[in-house]
């Protein structure tokens, strides 16, 4: 039998019997750290496998072209989140000798699923006493995916660039320990990645100290990390930026501003003309703060995160979003 056809085979029998047992695999993904197996498939460069795009620049920030970097998630539509890998997925990270996990319950789908555990790293393993929980959101769905809602474990932990250069250290150590003879080469690029991060969490800082009085509106439940790290005076509802705004929005929108006098409301991503122009007639700006847990269409992480501080700074200078 083709060994490809196989493998496949046996990903899909291994699903099943977990679904069907309701127990997690023998070899569970929830871990700390990771090291490099000792049976390994041959190939030009180690594999790197990333559960979400920041972690995927990370990866390749530091990888100096000594690996080859890839991220499944980044193929699919909607939230990465909520990415549901496919047998030929699993099969191709079982492959990898590095797996990069966010953790902080990002990876949803890890306990129907069977990974090698020695290759696995949660980035975000190493601060849990600073994992945030939240109460359980309303159920919603991006665009025609599935209805799902946020709570629990706050994820976006990279929206506190602290934190995200917590996990940039946690990724630099999985790469030495594939490639230990790379090391000097990974620390230099890590030094770089870091002072971009502390540059990023500096300006927050000083952000969060202007916008400290200021109630902001967000369209998602998202930004828990960026709110705590940088003081931001933030709710959330669940909308979403391609979907105009409906009479029942405008009506919930109303009885916020009952408790809290905001102008002010944040976007994951562009809204429609027609939502941006609703919140103008009710004296509301626009203003966007992109994630970033998918790849932008346009530049990268660190130009991304530059472009939302500057949407925060217009919130400063009074422009009208």
């Amino acid at each position: 039998m083709n060994p490809i056809l196989f493998r496949l085979r046996l990903a899909s029998v291994t699903i099943l019997l977990l679904f069907v047992s309701g127990c997690k695999p023998t070899s569970s993904p929830q871990i700390e750290g990771g090291k490099s197996s000792a049976e390994k498939v041959q190939r030009a460069k180690p594999l790197v496998h990333t559960s979400n795009y920041p972690l995927y620049y990370f990866a390749n920030r530091l990888s100096a072209g000594f690996f080859e970097v890839v991220c499944l998630p980044m193929q699919a539509e909607g939230d990465p989140a909520f990415w549901k890998p496919t047998g030929s997925d699993i099969v191709a990270m079982q492959s990898a000798d590095l797996i990069l996990f966010n953790g902080a319950d990002y990876e949803k789908w890890v306990s129907v699923v069977s990974l090698p555990a020695e290759n696995i790293v949660s980035t975000a393993g190493g601060f849990r006493d600073s994992w945030i929980t939240t109460a359980k959101g309303v159920a919603h769905r991006h665009g025609d995916g599935e209805k799902h809602s946020h709570g629990e474990t706050a994820f976006t932990t990279w929206l506190d660039f602290s934190l995200a250069a917590k996990q940039v250290e946690r990724v630099s150590e999985g790469l030495i320990q594939l490639q230990p003879d790379k090391r000097e080469e990974i620390l230099k690029r890590r030094e770089l990645l870091l002072i971009d991060l502390k540059a990023l969490d500096q300006q927050m800082k000083a952000l969060g100290e202007k916008l400290r009085s200021t109630d902001l509106v967000a369209s998602h439940p998202v930004y828990d990390y960026l709110a705590a790290a940088y003081g931001l005076n933030m709710r959330a509802v669940h909308w979403e930026p391609e979907q105009a705004l409906t009479e029942e929005d405008e009506q919930e929108l109303k009885k916020l501003r009952r408790n809290a006098d905001f102008d002010h409301f944040i976007w994951e991503g562009t809204p429609v003309p027609a939502s941006v122009e609703t919140l103008k007639n009710m004296g509301i700006g626009s203003f966007v703060f992109d994630p970033c847990g998918a790849q932008p269409d346009e530049g990268d992480f660190l130009s991304v995160m530059n472009q939302n501080i500057e949407q925060l700074r217009r919130i400063l200078r009074g422009d009208e979003g």
